[in-house]
């Protein structure tokens, strides 16, 4: 900000060597301000409001300085033109004058009179100023006595302040006094040495990596990431992805990375397993010059510098690595191609597998996706995946890698069978149709509730999505095989044959969960990791999941292992006896104590396609340039900070505004749900339960379900014990609930079960109705549905429990208010969630044609 004097007709500014004043504090201020209004009246004081040093008189030397005490007096005086009314008329010249300057420069206004185009004369003596002023210490003021007077409180601030200030200087001093230390620190191996040796928080490991593996450039890196790295820094994200090689070839940095994970496995006497994923990724076909080469062009790893022989490329193939006993992941390479034979990719693949060897690491699967030019290349590399030895020998070691074809994938590709074809056949003859579960999805959506199922609209309209696997998984599962039982032992219209349906769901349901155990904790039959211990178990699933699979037929009766969909069917089996051959060759030898099946699942290079895309912001196909930038970002992990010379810096310690997080409590009020329309209650306990015969048997079992959850929910805030044991009944028994209960589920007592069907039919009457209350429909709601109930009848058992409590506002009631509003709430979000729903849905679809068109 430029400083400017506000004395009326003075245009004194800041650069041209004035000095400038503040307006001193308290009383002389204001006389300031009275004074420098008859001049100006419409003047106001500001805080950047200053008197600049020309209203002083020159001869005296006159300096403010706030760091010591002066004892003479200083003027100046100004002939102000621009207040001259009149030639003939007397002007007043502004006269300041500055006394016992502290602080502030406390200065006084005194006017005189001249004659027009006088010269300006001296100004009046003003007696000398002989006090000397101390200043207090904080250590004068033992007590509140000592600051009771005005003059005190003022000496007490003024201490206050500068003890302030000392403090501060202090800080910044010991400040740089830590970064002097810092930088004491010159290299890697000095910092690596003191964490090792003084502080003693590293271990051997650690230090080893440190102090042996990193490269010059790369203890650069660690040392900017700690703030230690002294003279020249790395300033730009160019220079610090500049020691990562991200050509599209074999990265050497990530095989230079596992080979420090072999290392530390061998000083605990064990081999590093790993296995091997490989996935194709789309990209937007261009060429790019980045200054020095052109990107875009295919690349296997082979430098060719002949540009017309080449061919745009349109995707990238990528090489991921995953640990089997460890818990990491990394890429190691990728290639630009334009479409591979079977036998390029073997070519590609078993130098990776070299590659591995010599760094040391056991390589034992791997896994891909079920496209035909990799079923090709599992040919050329002497596996047969349609025969009983879905295995090759490694190149180098000859030892078996055993082949996955991705579960995920698989179970995809067999819902587009089933979906297609619309009816497959078991080994008994017996129809496994589609239509089950679109009528399940029909019954679902006429109902208003759910089975408890994830199943919609959009997992039998797949055609739009059918990329996504997700959907595929949540069609054969439990919970669909559950509802579909339901229907059948309910006689529901439209599922009378469907046993071979709900068979076909479960055994695909306990294979994939089998090829995707995750957990090592896990008890679950299909869940818990593959132990020595479990051998048995583990071949007789095996044995009977490929005998069910072998058996299916396609809809014309014929094997489906031979029909043009067999992919997915034969690709479980597949894996199957992978798994089962993985199992024999690391877990019974020694070499592994269990297997997690997730290890082997396509889900992890996804995941690094995901993070590639993202990269791109809004663009989520990238060119070849910007997945090479991705990828060595992935692999380097940056750290930005402001650089002291940014377009911008810190100028102030501002501090934002903030406003209270503390959650409001809300006052219950209870009388609200009790004095409602006398019209609307219900006093009758018969007439009561006559309105709840409207809902029909489906809905109330869904019900019962559903207010085993509200249960669930209550009892994790209700703390007295009595009332939370009236909410649950065991001895009782629910169709639904005993169906799906594998142990987790709550049976919910028939009072419970009552007051969520009443709520249930207040929800269906008076949903129409929410809109005209979005401030509070959950209130809206709950009144309603109090106006039903007849309390007298509710938990009598808790009659003598509230006998001490207040009557509008006991336990019953409370309870009474959560179990419809827990209910209310799961009901709001399941109804708009149904509302927002897209009829048909096409982003899916239309990104998917864009990436794959490579635009």
């Amino acid at each position: 900000m430029v400083n400017t004097c506000c004395v009326y007709g003075c245009k004194s500014r800041g650069g041209q060597n004035i000095k400038f004043h503040r307006f001193p504090k308290g009383d002389i201020g204001d006389k300031w301000v009275t004074y420098l209004r008859q001049f100006n009246p419409s003047f106001e004081k500001k805080a950047s409001s200053n008197v600049c040093g020309l209203h002083f008189d020159p001869d005296l030397d006159y300096e403010i300085s706030r760091t010591t005490d002066r004892t003479t007096s200083a003027r100046k005086t100004l002939f102000n033109e621009s207040i001259v009314s009149d030639d003939n008329e007397e002007t007043e010249i502004i006269i300041l004058s500055s006394d016992d300057v502290h602080s502030e420069p406390l200065l006084t206004l005194v006017s005189i009179k001249v004659k027009p185009n006088s010269n300006i004369v001296s100004p009046p003596s003003v007696p000398q100023s002989t006090n000397i002023v101390i200043y207090p210490s904080l250590s004068n003021f033992q007590s509140l006595d000592d600051i009771e007077s005005p003059n005190s409180r003022l000496k007490y601030w003024i201490a206050s302040q500068t003890t302030t200030s000392n403090q501060r200087k202090r800080i910044k001093f010991l400040h740089k006094q830590t970064t002097d230390l810092k930088k004491q620190i010159q290299t890697l191996e000095n910092l690596v040495d003191h964490l090792k040796h003084d502080k003693k928080i590293i271990s051997d490991n650690c230090y080893t990596v440190l102090k042996e593996t990193l490269s010059s450039s790369q203890q650069e890196m660690v040392l900017k990431q700690l703030n230690l790295l002294t003279g020249k820094t790395i300033t730009t994200i160019r220079k610090r992805y500049s020691v990562i090689d991200g050509l599209p070839e074999i990265t050497a940095e990530s095989l230079d990375a596992i080979k420090v994970k072999v290392e530390e496995m061998k000083k605990k006497n064990l081999n590093l397993v790993c296995g091997v994923i490989m996935d194709e990724m789309s990209i937007r076909s261009g060429i790019h010059f980045n200054g020095q080469r052109l990107q875009g062009y295919i690349s296997v790893g082979h430098k060719i510098n002949d540009s017309d022989a080449m061919i745009e490329a349109t995707e990238a193939l990528v090489f991921l690595v995953v640990a089997l006993n460890s818990y990491w992941k990394i890429p190691v390479g990728y290639f630009l191609i334009h479409g591979l034979t079977a036998e390029e990719k073997a070519n590609l693949l078993k130098t990776i597998l070299i590659n591995m060897h010599d760094i040391g690491a056991i390589v034992k699967t791997l896994t891909f996706d079920g496209a035909a030019s990799n079923i090709s290349m599992a040919r050329h590399l002497g596996a047969d995946l349609y025969s009983s030895t879905p295995w090759f020998s490694h190149p180098s070691t000859n030892e078996e890698i055993c082949i996955f074809l991705d579960p995920a994938h698989m179970v995809k590709l067999i819902r587009n069978t089933l979906g297609d074809h619309g009816v497959l056949y078991d080994a008994n003859d017996n129809a496994i149709e589609w239509k089950y579960i679109t009528e399940l999805v029909k019954l679902q959506e006429d109902e208003g509730v759910h089975l408890a199922t994830k199943v919609r609209r959009r997992h039998i309209n797949y055609k739009k999505e059918i990329m996504k696997v997700r959907l595929a998984t949540q069609v054969f599962s439990n919970s669909v095989a559950d509802a579909l039982f339901y229907c059948k032992l309910k006689k529901i219209a439209n599922f009378e044959k469907c046993e071979s349906t709900i068979t076909f769901c479960k055994n695909i349901n306990d294979i994939f969960d089998f090829l995707n155990t995750r957990n090592f904790l896990s008890k679950l039959q299909h869940k818990k990791p593959l132990y020595l211990e479990h051998h048995e178990d583990i071949k007789q699933f095996i044995s009977s999941s490929i005998v069910y699979l072998n058996a299916i037929k396609d809809r014309n009766h014929s094997s489906i292992l031979t029909s043009p969909r067999k992919t997915g069917f034969n690709g479980l089996i597949v894996c199957l006896r992978s798994l089962g051959r993985l199992f024999d060759n690391v877990v019974k030898t020694g070499q592994l104590s269990f297997i997690l099946s997730y290890k082997i699942s396509q889900d992890h290079i996804e995941m690094l396609f995901s993070a590639i895309r993202s990269k791109g912001g809004f663009n989520n196909n990238p060119t070849a340039s910007q997945i090479e930038a991705a990828y060595k970002r992935l692999l380097v992990r940056s750290e930005l900070s402001i650089s002291e010379n940014a377009n911008c810096s810190v100028l102030d310690n501002t501090n934002i505004l903030h406003v209270s997080n503390s959650k409001k409590k809300k006052v219950e009020n209870f009388q609200d749900i009790l004095c409602v329309e006398e019209e609307d209650r219900i006093n009758d306990e018969d007439d009561q339960h006559n309105e709840i015969e409207g809902i029909n048997v489906y809905k109330e079992d869904v019900i019962e379900h559903i207010s085993g959850f509200v249960i669930k929910q209550l009892k994790r805030t209700i703390n007295c014990l009595i009332c939370s044991n009236a909410l649950e009944d065991k001895t009782k028994h629910h169709t639904l609930i005993d169906i799906k209960n594998r142990g987790g589920l709550i049976k919910p007592a028939i009072d419970v079960i009552t007051i969520c069907k009443l709520t249930e039919k207040t929800f269906v009457s008076r949903i129409h109705e929410v809109p005209k209350h979005l401030e509070d429909p959950i209130n809206f709601l709950l009144v309603k549905t109090m106006a039903n109930i007849n309390i007298k009848n509710m938990f009598n058992c808790l009659n003598e429990h509230i006998l001490s409590q207040s009557p509008i506002n006991n336990h019953v009631l409370q309870i009474i208010r959560l179990i419809i509003k827990k209910y209310i709430v799961i009901r709001l979000h399941h109804h708009n969630k149904e509302l927002s729903q897209p009829k048909h849905r096409i982003r899916s679809h239309l990104t998917k044609v864009i990436l794959f068109k490579h635009q």
